[in-house]
């Protein structure tokens, strides 16, 4: 007789047993979901608990079922190609694709793929990730980014971005380029030093000031233009992280105009305020409600005199006016100046 020493060979069956049985313990412990198909009859051999919970179907429903028969992917074209590109090149990864599960709620997952062989047979060894949130967020993000470059473009106030590392315009919108006469060539990975806008000392103060305290709201400047010519502007800042770094989006509004109409009127108004005071007579003027916009220091006195009041502007003149007969008289006369008539007055008594 002859002995076969089985030894090896029962070592090599219970090593295989037990690999078989950490593959299906890992196989169904997996928080993704996995799926092993046959490829001959692209039948499912098996499934794990994530896929189950993932697509809504019974294990039931899907073991020992045609893939076809389950399909949970929405686009046919996209599960052809999918499947080209793993019979030609025995793989696939991060393959995106539209998904639906039993209900017929729809998302996205991205798929990982691999040909492997098992007991002389070929499968096909799936993972799936469901991205659905990250997409949603993603494409919030890309919504939000189109909603802010397209009120940065339009905006008829002057915007830049500007990296705050090192102080280089990474854009500017075109009111910007326009308000300083730049091209957006020019702005462009330059500061604003560079560009001779302000003075390294005013630079170094404005963002010393920003970093202080977290940006700027409306405050006053003057910037140069490529010309020299200065521009007044209202400058506000806020920090935000792009890229993974921190800029400054700014914005500038042309207070130029403004600025030259206040020093007009305020030049008007001294002017203004000379020749009331240059005046050897009462001069005032009142709004519709009898109410003071101005007068001078004679006015001032004679009222002091007759009724004791120290007047102010935007104050009734009737009401300084203790004299009963006197206010009636005063109010009499400026409606009628009111009403575009020209006179004389005569004067008030200041004695009840």
């Amino acid at each position: 007789g002859c002995h076969i020493d089985i030894t090896e060979r029962k070592q090599a069956e219970e090593d295989r047993s037990q690999a078989q049985k950490l593959f299906q313990m890992i196989f169904n412990l997996s928080p993704v979901a996995t799926t092993l198909s046959s490829i001959s009859d692209r039948m499912i051999v098996d499934v794990n608990n994530a896929t189950v919970t993932w697509l809504g179907y019974s294990r039931d429903e899907l073991v020992g079922k045609p893939s076809g028969n389950v399909d949970y992917w929405v686009n046919i074209e996209e599960r052809q190609k999918a499947f080209s590109v793993l019979t030609e090149q025995g793989r696939i990864a991060d393959f995106e694709f539209v998904y639906r599960t039993k209900t017929g709620r729809t998302g996205h997952a991205v798929s990982y793929a691999e040909i492997v062989e098992l007991g002389g047979n070929r499968y096909v060894l799936s993972s799936m990730i469901d991205i659905t949130e990250r997409k949603r967020a993603e494409d919030e993000l890309r919504a939000s980014e189109e909603r802010f470059a397209s009120a940065f473009r339009a905006s008829p106030a002057g915007m830049t971005i500007t990296r705050i590392a090192d102080g280089k315009f990474i854009d500017a919108n075109d009111a910007f380029c326009q308000m300083f006469e730049f091209s957006r060539e020019e702005v462009i990975g330059h500061t604003s030093t560079e560009l001779n806008m302000w003075s390294p000392e005013e630079r170094k103060k404005l963002i010393e000031e920003q970093i202080r305290t977290g940006g700027l709201q409306n405050v006053e400047l003057s910037a140069r233009a490529k010309s020299g010519r200065l521009v007044d502007i209202l400058f506000s800042s806020r920090p935000i992280e792009l890229a993974g770094e921190m800029h400054h989006v700014t914005t500038m509004i042309d207070i130029s105009e403004r600025k030259q109409a206040q020093e007009q009127l305020a030049e008007r108004h001294a002017t203004l305020t000379a020749m009331l005071e240059s005046a050897a007579t009462p001069v005032f003027s009142l709004d519709s409600q009898y109410r003071y916009t101005s007068f001078n220091s004679v006015h001032a006195a004679v009222m002091k005199a007759l009724y004791g009041a120290e007047i102010e502007i935007g104050e009734s003149m009737l009401e300084y006016q203790t004299v009963l007969e006197d206010r009636q008289i005063a109010q009499e006369n400026l409606d009628r100046a009111l009403g575009g008539e020209q006179f004389i007055e005569s004067g008030y008594s200041g004695e009840a």
